[in-house]
């Protein structure tokens, strides 16, 4: 069975995150706001979609939990039966509306974005099918053990329970200061990404990755002697817009908000 990619949730989620990534960048806001508004409609915690996203999410996160096949392999049984339990009248319906309106309002290019990990996503959609022939399942769930033990690459975003975060939070007002509004907004939205797929997670940070960098590229044209060194900062901003963000990444986003705050508390900027 060949893999449909339009109807591919996961492929789906990636595809209106990278456009709001894109057309920020390009100052297109009515399709900003349009893949914002589509993204928090079809993908909140009760959709139909949300909820079959999670099944892919609950395979392709298995590789930080290193666990021995037998394990994974009985995880991907529960997974199926769990996407077995989906209300497909309702999904299918969610998934056409969407579609049609991708369609309808952006470039067909839209459909051609480079999608991290998507092999493995084609593998998953593949194993959920029940017209496939059983011994092709076996291999396709096979060949899907064999790159999670591997190492699967992570597509799905990273959490840290409260007391990690309490903890996480005292270090780091013990090394710097006192956390400003969009530290604290940066963290809150870090730990409960779980409860909506990271979509709020995402936004805020297309958002705020966009602003230090405004910010930085500013400072540099008015301080050309720290031109090299900023610079720098602004290609580790720039790495934020091609990966997954993971608890090191936090912490650097952090730092260059601390850098940020006290070039404005200075006066610098």
């Amino acid at each position: 069975m060949k893999h449909n990619k339009k109807r591919n949730p996961a492929f789906l989620y990636e595809i209106l995150i990278r456009e709001i990534a894109k057309s920020s960048m390009l100052k297109v806001e009515n399709n900003t706001k349009l893949a914002s508004e589509l993204l928090k409609k079809y993908f909140i915690k009760n959709s139909e979609i949300s909820k079959e996203l999670n099944c892919y999410n609950s395979i392709l996160s298995l590789k930080d939990t290193n666990p021995n096949k037998d394990f994974l392999n009985a995880v991907i049984q529960e997974t199926k039966r769990n996407y077995s339990e989906l209300n497909f009248k309702k999904l299918n319906d969610e998934k056409n509306k969407l579609i049609s309106i991708l369609n309808e309002n952006f470039n067909k290019n839209i459909w051609s974005n480079f999608i991290p990990n998507y092999k493995n996503l084609a593998t998953i959609y593949q194993i959920f099918q029940k017209d496939i022939p059983i011994k092709k399942r076996v291999m396709l769930e096979s060949t899907l053990i064999s790159d999670i033990s591997e190492g699967l690459e992570r597509n799905n975003i990273q959490n840290i329970d409260n007391l990690t975060y309490k903890t996480f939070i005292k270090k780091f007002n013990d090394k710097y200061r006192a956390l400003s509004k969009r530290q604290n907004k940066l963290l809150m939205e870090y730990v409960y990404a779980f409860e909506d797929n990271g979509i709020n997670l995402k936004l805020f940070l297309n958002e705020e990755v966009g602003e230090l960098k405004n910010t930085i590229s500013n400072y540099i044209i008015e301080n050309t002697e720290y031109k090299e060194k900023f610079s720098k900062v602004l290609e580790v901003l720039e790495s934020f817009n091609k990966k997954i963000i993971l608890k090191e990444d936090l912490i650097k986003i952090l730092q260059i908000q601390e850098l940020v705050e006290e070039i404005k508390n200075n006066g610098r900027y």
